[in-house]
């Protein structure tokens, strides 16, 4: 089982692995992260900018409905 401090990292890693290309990285934490805290914005947002880096438009658009900046 996750641990919410667990989220945290997943997140500071999902983030380093963006700004250093590593987008398939990225997807897989955001998703672990989601897969315990389906709602969490931040997630749900960093994951749009890794499929819109991915050219999966049509996922990164369905996210993007989804993220709201109440979170970032």
């Amino acid at each position: 089982q996750e641990q919410p401090d667990n989220v945290m990292v997943l997140l500071s890693l999902s983030r380093l692995a963006i700004q250093t290309g590593q987008y398939d990285r990225a997807e897989v934490r955001l998703q672990k992260i989601l897969e315990v805290e389906p709602e969490n914005n931040n997630a749900i947002c960093l994951l749009a900018e890794v499929y819109t880096a991915l050219g999966n438009s049509s996922r990164a658009a369905a996210l993007q409905q989804r993220c709201t900046n109440s979170d970032q």
